[in-house]
């Protein structure tokens, strides 16, 4: 090695000493690695916040026709309600017409009972004068009548009864005939007006109530749009909140990768033209299972469908099965290039092993190692939990190479 290099070695073991992030470019690609996830993260949730607007328009529009429906059989409701009341009006109007017309065909009745009471004892007084003044026939003719409404049928065959008897007697009989039809027709049409009245008004009934339920459900269609409406402006406001995240997440990338780039041209290049490796712990493999206590995979890498809230459909690393608490070892040797925390990944460590392999270990309950530190293969660098997006305690655990995951199985 020249004199050059052992420099350069040399600063590198400072630089990795001294900052939380040791330069480099497998520390580069590592943040890139957080940045990434970070990314597909982002666009995950623009993603459901766009498919949660869409259902959103699509019941607003539904409760929109609902509500013009409700509507407009409440405006047709109006109408027939209108029109019932305008039947009830005019029964009303012709009851009271009927009843007043009762009263007068009352007070004629009557009129006749006093008619018939007078010509009663009018006829009286002619049988007593009769009989004072001897006229046998006409009293026989009288006494021979069973009833006073059979006069007239009498009358026709008894001579002997004046013709002014006959007269007022057929007259007093029309009369009290007439008067009584009469009546007996009013009560009967009164009767009528009567039963269809209550019967348009219990109709009216079941309208204004049926209305009244319109009016109710429209309110509750006019409360969800309102709702509905708000759910969108905020889902508008979430969509464009994560469009500006995902673009400063991407011009970040990209600015990392141009980073890396640099840092490789610049690692390749020496005075003497020799090429310049970076000194990093690890030699670019992985040799540990990262939780000795547990070799259970319950969730594969691949396509997955999760029934989590918040999970990716598409799992990039594998899920170990274990208890709450149990150490997390490196899966190789390297450096700690990240530690931190997302409500995704929850408590994670990224470990860069060198040549562009890193491992990602997720849901950690605690740690037992610091960005920039040291490990070697099997070293207990944290603890399984399940903070962030997870059903229970397990360890999630990544691989990736040159920035991009690949199944775990395959290097383990």
């Amino acid at each position: 090695m020249t004199k050059k290099r052992i420099i350069k070695a040399a600063m590198t073991c400072m630089l990795a000493a001294t900052f939380v992030f040791p330069v480099g470019i497998n520390n580069i690609n590592s943040l890139s690695i957080v940045k990434a996830d970070d990314l597909d993260d982002a666009k995950k949730e623009k993603e459901e916040a766009e498919a949660k607007k869409k259902e959103a328009e699509d019941k607003l529009a539904t409760l929109n026709q609902e509500a013009a429906d409700t509507n407009a059989a409440i405006e047709q409701l109006d109408v027939e309600i209108g029109e019932y009341n305008a039947k009830i009006a005019e029964l009303k109007e012709q009851r009271n017409k009927l009843q007043a017309q009762l009263t007068i065909t009352e007070m004629k009745l009557q009129n006749a009972h006093i008619m018939e009471k007078n010509q009663y004892a009018s006829m009286k007084k002619r049988m007593q004068y009769a009989y004072e003044n001897g006229d046998i026939d006409y009293i026989s003719a009288l006494i021979s009548i069973e009833d006073f409404d059979s006069i007239l049928n009498q009358s026709e065959y008894v001579e002997q009864v004046s013709t002014f008897d006959q007269e007022q007697l057929n007259k007093l009989i029309a009369i009290k005939k007439d008067i009584a039809d009469g009546e007996e027709k009013m009560k009967q049409k009164l009767k009528e007006i009567n039963d269809v009245k209550a019967e348009n008004e219990a109709q009216q009934g079941a309208l204004q109530v049926f209305q009244d339920e319109k009016k109710e459900k429209l309110g509750e269609y006019n409360l969800q749009i309102s709702e509905t409406n708000s759910l969108i402006t905020e889902l508008d406001e979430d969509i464009e909140t994560k469009a500006s995240e995902i673009a400063a997440l991407e011009a970040e990338v990209e600015k990392k990768r141009q980073e890396a780039a640099a840092a490789a041209a610049a690692s390749s290049s020496s005075d003497d033209g020799d090429t310049y490796v970076p000194v990093i712990s690890g030699d670019g493999t992985i040799c540990c299972w990262p939780c000795p206590s547990s070799y259970y995979i319950s969730s594969p890498y691949g396509p997955r469908d999760t029934g989590i809230s918040g999970a990716s459909t598409w799992h990039r690393g594998i899920d170990i099965g274990a208890d709450y608490g149990v150490s997390i070892v490196a899966a190789g040797d390297g450096y700690v290039a990240s530690t931190g925390y997302s409500y995704i990944r929850g408590n994670y460590i990224i470990i860069s092993h060198g040549n562009g392999l890193c491992t990602l270990y997720q849901h950690m309950s605690g740690f037992a190692a610091s960005t920039g530190d040291n490990v070697s293969a099997g070293q207990t660098i944290g603890y399984v939990g399940e903070t962030g997006v997870a059903s229970g305690a397990h360890l999630h655990f990544e691989v990736w190479v040159n920035e991009e995951p690949v199944n775990p199985r395959n290097y383990i």
